[in-house]
């Protein structure tokens, strides 16, 4: 009862941001309304910036706090629970921001990518993606990871601020979004990324939305969820077209409920749809919210 009351307060506070988003059209066909799943268990993540599913901890999700914590990933249930964490040896959390699971170099391994890439004030001349091989995590578990690769990096066009980036699991390449421009641009890592020199992330195209907080691809199902702070959009590839010619259509905009300071995105492990976590603000707890396909 104690975390119903909780929810509805939540979405009592945040009711204005509902209802600005009644304003906009959305199709409520493809996945249904947010329902709450649970609280985070952890205080200790307080500002989650970014969700994945894992794939070695199958129907788990990874997730880390925002900029200045631990280099620290967490392991989480679908309804929150906390079930363990690695922590990367050796390196900082200046702004993390986004989460990836997908392949890499290695053959029949499984990596997680951890995106150092904020940047409010548009001052880092480099950002950085970090790799490691996905631990396996029981219960309790706190590992520590001493071998985490650097992949150092530079845009095309300039220094920005960028929260969202996903890997696609077929061709292994990286696509980063930038955050604050009234048109984001989107770019490209090429696989195999480099972790021996400076990287350019190259422009590809610029999307007509802003503010762009998450994403994530299912490179199986050609999906394709981003987020800001008062929407979802979201992309379906037909037949023979390409990643970008799928970002090229108008995105459908899809189902959310109202968040604090919503910045993550993330297709269940199973497909049957996606989920949602807050950063921790105005001392409101963040809840998991999933949004059921249709």
């Amino acid at each position: 009862m104690r975390k119903r009351a909780l929810i509805y307060s939540t979405l009592l506070l945040f009711a204005f941001n509902a209802c600005k988003q009644s304003e906009k059209t959305y199709t409520a066909t493809v996945f249904e309304s947010g329902v709450s799943l649970g609280a985070l268990s952890n205080p200790a993540i307080d500002e989650a910036s970014g969700m994945d599913a894992s794939i070695v901890n199958q129907g788990k999700y990874w997730t880390h706090n925002d900029s200045a914590g631990e280099p620290r990933i967490f392991l989480i249930e679908e309804n929150g629970q906390y079930l363990g964490s690695a922590l990367l040896e050796g390196i900082v959390n200046r702004d993390w921001e986004e989460i990836s699971t997908g392949p890499g170099p290695e053959e029949n391994k499984n990596y997680v990518y951890i995106g150092e890439i904020g940047d409010n004030e548009a001052r880092y001349q480099y950002k950085l993606i970090y790799r490691i091989e996905e631990p396996l995590i029981n219960k309790g578990d706190e590992v520590h990871v001493t071998v985490v690769d650097s992949i150092k990096f530079q845009f095309s066009d300039g220094q920005r601020d960028a929260e969202a980036f996903f890997i696609d699991q077929k061709s292994k390449d990286l696509y980063l979004f930038s955050k604050r421009e009234k048109q984001i641009s989107v770019y490209t890592l090429p696989y195999p990324q480099r972790t021996d020199t400076i990287s350019i992330a190259k422009k590809l195209l610029t999307l007509p939305v802003t503010q762009i907080t998450a994403t994530d691809y299912d490179a199986n199902t050609g999906e394709l969820l981003m987020k800001n702070y008062d929407s979802v959009y979201y992309w379906k590839r037909q037949d023979q077209e390409t990643l970008l010619a799928m970002m090229k259509r108008k995105a459908i905009v899809l189902p959310y409920e109202a968040e604090p300071q919503g910045e993550s995105i993330c297709f269940t492990s199973n497909g049957n749809g996606y989920l949602t976590v807050s950063e921790k603000k105005k001392g409101i707890e963040p809840v998991v919210l999933f949004y059921k396909r249709k």
